[in-house]
């Protein structure tokens, strides 16, 4: 996801006069904001479910997030684009969502009654967020079980890495989520697993949906030579087109093995390409999700916004994942019966064992 500014140049004529007969000739009252709801509709009608216009309520609290803090419940979302289909995945921890017992697989009915079951991903999100000390009554259906929570919003502190070290000097490290934070606390994990004599890393991207482009270019960079593909990306008519390329030598230069999941998406996927397309780990997991498309936010001149879908990106070798996901080197499916990966022991963690059993056979143990 990229940032933009524009300027507006007025509302649509057409728009207008349709506006000004309804406000003319509409017998009963009409308490609605007329405008939003058209640029809403406008955006919906590309039949594009990454692409939304935002209120300046509604970009505020987007961008919140992306800073790391927010007044919510403290859980990742997911929307299934074909489905609409709404899902809840990794609360965090100690978050009113995971003591309130939410867990991976949720799926959202209702926000304080409300049918969300066909609203878009970010006009969901914003009903759940809210003040501080407010309650929000979530539907979710779990299983063939329907179950009805009332949730008090806290500010929620979004980790978005955490780390520690496993047997044999192998370090692990989890990424939710790249945001303008992820980088940082991402080079601080390594640095201190470094000096705990780390000699190989397991990066952890399952039920990671992605974030912010320049985020992951960045800790890609971080793995990689000086000068090596890492992303590039194309707009509808291959007219314009953008190459990210790593910056300076690899700081990092130790063994490396990636988890991912058929939740691993976006940004996710960019890491996972770049590791692959240079030989520079191994894959562990599932085939991932395959969003393999960039969104750029234009901030509008009424503090408005708009996310649109304006590229494709591609792997260094060339690869279009969107819709397609990437295939990992070694494929393992975890226990059926697992629903939160927080609630799962690392020892029944059979992706996490495959992964550390890779490392080892790397390193030579």
């Amino acid at each position: 996801m990229i940032q933009n500014n524009i300027r507006t140049s007025g509302t649509d004529s057409k728009i207008s006069e349709i506006q000004r007969i309804i406000d003319k000739y509409f017998y009963f009252e009409d308490n609605t904001n007329k405008n939003e709801t058209i640029y809403k509709n406008m955006v919906h009608e590309l039949g594009d479910p990454y692409s939304e216009y935002y209120t300046q309520e509604e970009y505020e609290k987007m961008m919140e997030i992306t800073d790391g803090h927010y007044a919510g419940i403290g859980v990742r979302v997911n929307q299934n684009p074909e489905t609409k289909e709404i899902t809840l995945i990794d609360p965090f921890e100690n978050s009113p969502a995971e003591k309130a017992g939410i867990q991976t697989g949720d799926v959202v009915l209702e926000v304080d009654g409300e049918d969300v079951t066909e609203q878009a991903i970010n006009d969901v999100t914003g009903k759940i967020k809210g003040k501080e000390g407010t309650i929000v009554t979530l539907t979710i259906k779990r299983g063939e079980e329907t179950i009805v929570l009332d949730i008090e919003r806290k500010t929620v502190e979004n980790p978005t890495v955490s780390y520690h070290m496993l047997q044999d000097n192998i370090g692990y490290i989890k990424i939710s989520d790249f945001y303008e934070v992820t980088y940082d606390q991402y080079v601080d994990a390594i640095q201190k697993l470094e000096n705990d004599g780390m000699e190989g890393l397991i990066v952890d991207l399952r039920y990671n949906p992605g974030g912010l482009l320049s985020s992951v270019i960045s800790m890609v960079d971080y793995l990689l030579p000086k000068g090596k593909m890492i992303v590039y990306t194309e707009n509808k008519d291959k007219t314009d087109r953008d190459e990210y390329t790593s910056k300076s030598n690899a700081k990092f230069k130790a063994p490396i093995v990636v988890l991912m999941n058929e939740y691993s998406a976006s940004a996710s996927e960019v890491f996972c390409g770049a590791v692959k397309d240079h030989n520079r780990g191994v894959l562990v997991g599932k085939q991932t999700f395959g969003k393999g498309i960039v969104q750029r936010i234009y901030t509008l001149s009424d503090k408005s916004a708009l996310k649109l879908t304006v590229s494709k990106y591609f792997t260094p070798d060339g690869n279009d994942i969107h819709g397609v996901g990437i295939e990992p080197d070694v494929e393992v499916e975890q226990s059926a019966d697992v629903l939160n990966p927080g609630d799962i022991e690392e020892e029944d963690d059979t992706q996490l064992q495959k992964a550390i059993e890779v490392m080892r056979e790397s390193l030579g143990l």
